[in-house]
């Protein structure tokens, strides 16, 4: 019988922590650098959140070739 997953000691990735916060900030700094005219409307609220999720995808894939 195989034991509990819940009893097996949980590792330490302080990176996940590190980069959850990071990336908005990297995709603000990005777009500012990117767009010169910058309006707050849905543009861009939809822009942003696009190259944060585009920005988390490419740091799991790396992170996951990293650790694999």
């Amino acid at each position: 019988m195989k034991g509990n997953p819940l009893d097996k000691k949980q590792k330490y990735h302080p990176d996940i922590l590190l980069f959850l916060w990071l990336i908005p900030f990297i995709s603000a700094f990005n777009y500012s650098l990117t767009y010169s005219n910058i309006q707050w409307n849905g543009f861009l609220l939809m822009t942003y959140t696009i190259d944060t999720v585009q920005g988390y995808l490419a740091w799991l894939c790396v992170r996951w070739m990293i650790l694999f």
